[in-house]
């Protein structure tokens, strides 16, 4: 049994070696920074499906209008989930004319977090 332990080890090893991707962004969703010059529209509601023209949106989500960084946020939740597909989505949303930028949803680790308040 004791011969089989470091066996087990190895084994686990190389399958998460090869079978474990990085997810350190999300791979599903990102957002959107709206430019200032936008701001009533934003805090209208007015930005959706039609002004964002991308057919794999399952759903969006605004956060309030930041006065400290005078701009507002949208998360943005894909149909079709992946590296690829979040990458597509962020090149065609930094084409449009209110996007000031869009940003990968970086993953936290729970565990790693709880560690640094330690």
């Amino acid at each position: 049994m004791k011969k089989m332990i470091p066996l087990l080890v190895v084994i686990l090893l190389i399958i998460c070696v090869c079978g474990c991707k990085d997810n350190k962004y999300s791979d599903h969703s990102f957002a959107i920074i709206i430019k200032s010059d936008y701001e009533k529209e934003y805090k209208d509601g007015l930005f959706g499906l039609d002004e964002f023209n991308y057919d794999n949106i399952l759903t969006y989500s605004y956060t309030i209008w930041s006065e400290k960084s005078n701009s507002g946020t949208i998360f943005i939740f894909l149909k079709t989930t992946g590296d690829e597909e979040v990458n597509k989505a962020i090149d065609h949303f930094n084409r449009l004319k209110f996007v000031k930028k869009c940003k990968k949803i970086e993953l936290v680790n729970a565990q790693e977090k709880a560690h640094e308040l330690e």
